[in-house]
């Protein structure tokens, strides 16, 4: 086998490598594929994963306002 082909065949092996490694990864970390909106923060929760709206937003996780909650205003002052 010359040298070019082996590298050839070494480049192939490593652009599948690298494909199966991002799937790989898609699998295990299911908030790169989620749908969740706006001003929210995934958690991965077993095979799924859980939006919840960032800290002074409410709502699904999906679809967040940003009406202050007065308990929230109040924790984000002394710092919890």
């Amino acid at each position: 086998m010359e040298k070019r082909e082996v590298f050839m065949m070494m480049m192939m092996m490593m652009m599948m490598m690298t494909w199966i490694l991002i799937l790989m990864v898609a699998v295990l970390d299911p908030c790169l594929s989620n749908t969740c909106g706006e001003h929210t923060t995934c958690y991965g929760v077993g095979e799924g994963y859980e939006c919840l709206c960032n800290r002074g937003w409410e709502g699904d996780g999906f679809s967040c306002t940003g009406q202050l909650v007065l308990l929230s205003i109040m924790l984000t002052i002394l710092n919890f």
